[in-house]
Parts: C-alpha cells; sequence; structure tokens
C-alpha cells in the first residue's frame, strides 16, 4: 500500500474474497448448544472449517445441518455450487450405506468427482471434485467428518485453493515453507501412506524440538495444542528420534 501511494497510484484491480460454502451433514450431528443424546455428537467441523475459511483469506457460507438424505443433499450442493467458489461437505466422504457425497457430486455434470480416496493419514476418504457452473470451474471437497481429519485436509489440500482463487501466485518452492526441528522421539508410520503428524514446539538450546501428539482422528484437542504438522513420505516407514523435519505450521 505504500509503495502504491508512493508513486500515486490510488485505484488498483483486486480479486475479491473466495466464497466457500460448507454443507455439514449427518443424523448424528447436532448443534453445539444442545445436548447430545446416545449416538449423536455435536458438530465441530463447520465452525472449524469456517474459521479456516477466515484465516486463509475466504469468506464462509455456513449451511444448517443436513440429514443423510441423498435428496436433501443433492438439492442443497446444487444451490451452493450456483453461489460459491468453493464448496466444503463435511462427512459421508467413506464407503458406508448413508455415505452419499459421491453420488452427490455427480449428479451435478461432469466431470465430477476426480479423486475418491488419499494415501494420507488422517483423511484418506477425501472426495475431490470440479464441476463446471456458468462458465466457471467449481471445486467440491468431500471433507472427513472427524474434526482432526476435517482440518487437517482443509491445511493440506482447501486453504491451497483458497490462496489460489485469491490471486496469489503459487511459488515453486512452497513444500520448503514452514520451520526446521528436531524431531523428540520416533514415530512409526505404515508404507504405501503419507502420514500428517500433528506437533507441538518446544524451543531448545540447539533449536526448536518438536514433540509428536499422538491421538484419533475423532480427538479435537490435539489441534489446540499443536503448532503444525510434519509428513512422513508414504515411501517411509517412520521417523527416528533427532530427525530433523519440516514444520508446516498453522
Amino acid at each position: 500500500m505504500g509503495a502504491l501511494a508512493g508513486v500515486g497510484v490510488t485505484s488498483v484491480e483486486v480479486h475479491r474474497r473466495p466464497r466457500v460454502a460448507i454443507l455439514p451433514t449427518g443424523d448424528e450431528l447436532v448443534d453445539p448448544r444442545e445436548t447430545p443424546c446416545a449416538g449423536q455428537v455435536r458438530d465441530i467441523n463447520r465452525f472449524s472449517l469456517a474459521a479456516g475459511v477466515i484465516e486463509a483469506g475466504g469468506e464462509p457460507e455456513t449451511e444448517e445441518i443436513l440429514p443423510d438424505d441423498l435428496g436433501v443433499i443433492k438439492e442443497r450442493l446444487d444451490q451452493a455450487v450456483d453461489r460459491a467458489d468453493v464448496v466444503l461437505i463435511s462427512g459421508g466422504s467413506s464407503m458406508g450405506l448413508r455415505d452419499y457425497t459421491v453420488e452427490a457430486i455427480d449428479s451435478l455434470g461432469e466431470p465430477g468427482v476426480l479423486v475418491h480416496g488419499i494415501s494420507i493419514k488422517p483423511g484418506k476418504p477425501t472426495i475431490i471434485g470440479r464441476v463446471v457452473r456458468g462458465g466457471e470451474d467449481k471445486a467440491v471437497i468431500g471433507i472427513p467428518g472427524h474434526p482432526v481429519s476435517a482440518l487437517m485436509i482443509f491445511h493440506a489440500f482447501v486453504r491451497p485453493i483458497i490462496r489460489q482463487l485469491s490471486g496469489e501466485i503459487v511459488r515453486t518452492n512452497a513444500g520448503e515453507e514452514g520451520l526446521m526441528a528436531t524431531l523428540s522421539r520416533n514415530v512409526a508410520s505404515a508404507p504405501g501412506r503419507e502420514d500428517l503428524v500433528r506437533v507441538a514446539l518446544e524451543e531448545a538450546e540447539d533449536g526448536c524440538l518438536a514433540h509428536p501428539l499422538m491421538g484419533n482422528s475423532a480427538m479435537i484437542s490435539t489441534m489446540t495444542k499443536a503448532d503444525g504438522y510434519i509428513a512422513i513420505p508414504l515411501e517411509a516407514e517412520g521417523l527416528r528420534e533427532g530427525a530433523q523435519v519440516r514444520v508446516h505450521l498453522y
């Protein structure tokens, strides 16, 4: 802004903030203000994803909780694609009898679902789709329902899309961003998938220590303690204590 003012430029063209629609799905979800009954959980992803969208420079548009009803999901998804640049559907991305996200995305037209399932943990059942509407490409992402998986997939896949739509120039060395740290203990991993491991950072005499935070993909509390995450390559069986790792900061 200072440089523009210094050369007398008082008007410039800019990108508008991308509109991101967030559709939570699942008969088991209840509003956070309600007390869950047996078999129910409070809706977390609608709010954590909206916060992530704002942080990434987008404008979130949250829907009310959608039931596990294919007709309703199709209708609301179609409406969301019309008005938003990116649509996130939380839940319904696995292979269960009531997981309708793939069918709903494909119903919007070609090319539809491009990817269903990624060799990554957490977030394996992620869906990536593309819909052409009004001559514009719209990204439609099926986000896993577990809160940790949802946020990890958001950071790995959705945030870059929002930033690109915002006009940010993608750097060739984007994978080298982050902070180098020393791993504080051994971390095991299964070959054939990329593991995204949440870590907490600690200042040490010789630099930063990265402490792995273990827990299943439903434990949102681990995200509140994490400063970022490290990626264990799919060909590796884990990392040893003392290894130098790149921490992708939140």
